[in-house]
């Protein structure tokens, strides 16, 4: 298993970005989202990436997480994309008080031979729908049994 990196930060139409956050290879991004000069959230998503590594077709892997925070004010809700062979968490579509973390679960289960990867979208929205969009990447390869 491997994590590494920031998450990628772009911003969807109804919500302004502070500044780029700062970029180490191994740290969380930080992102606040501000509407109309007041601060609606203050998310950390943290890593960036999972390696699932090898896994036996028609297998299941262990679970590997991403960890959202919500370090604002106000609660967020947290929706996510995500396409197999890859599994989306469970429960679907958390919402995060203030202070409240929660780690966002995946499972890897090919089903053939080969190299996977693919893109996770985590978009945590705030008061009054403004949202920011994370892009995280996932991978992992298919083995025979």
């Amino acid at each position: 298993m491997r994590r590494s990196g920031f998450v990628v930060l772009t911003c969807l139409v109804s919500a302004a970005c502070g500044p780029a956050p700062e970029r180490d290879a191994h740290g969380p991004a930080d992102a606040v989202a501000q509407s109309q000069g007041k601060l609606q959230f203050d998310v950390v998503i943290s890593p960036s990436s999972l390696d699932f590594g090898p896994q036996t077709v028609g297998t299941t892997s262990a679970p590997l997480a991403f960890t959202v925070q919500n370090n604002g004010t106000e609660a967020v809700h947290i929706t996510f994309g995500v396409n197999p062979p890859f599994t989306p968490p469970s429960p679907r579509d958390p919402v995060l008080a203030p202070g409240d973390s929660r780690e966002l679960k995946l499972v890897f289960s090919p089903t053939s031979v080969g190299a996977f990867s693919a893109p996770i979208y985590i978009m945590p929205m705030g008061p009054g729908g403004s949202s920011l969009f994370f892009r995280g990447e996932l991978s992992g390869t298919g083995v025979a049994p």
